[in-house]
């Protein structure tokens, strides 16, 4: 993907674009059920591979949110644009 806006639209074509970055468990810049999408792009800083190897199998990262379920429904080329994603949107 060259572009955040090629990512976003892959993302959406499958069904997890907007969606995904907030409606559910992470906002952008505040904390739902899971941290602050802010907090995740600064933790992978840049690492896409990092944040599918997690949500393929999460474990517990901080004592204050729940173990995070495992996304591994997702297809590995659709794990990265949505990893990609999270590091890029703003």
């Amino acid at each position: 993907f060259q572009s955040e806006s090629g990512i976003r639209d892959f993302c959406r074509s499958r069904g997890v674009g907007d969606e995904y970055k907030g409606q559910g468990c992470h906002a952008y810049d505040d904390v739902l059920i899971g941290p602050a999408i802010q907090d995740i792009q600064a933790m992978y800083a840049g690492n896409a591979e990092a944040i599918v190897s997690y949500i393929n199998a999460p474990f517990k990262i901080r004592p204050d949110y729940p173990e995070m379920p495992a996304q591994n429904y997702l297809d590995a080329e659709t794990q990265l644009a949505v990893a990609q994603y999270l590091l890029q949107v703003r």
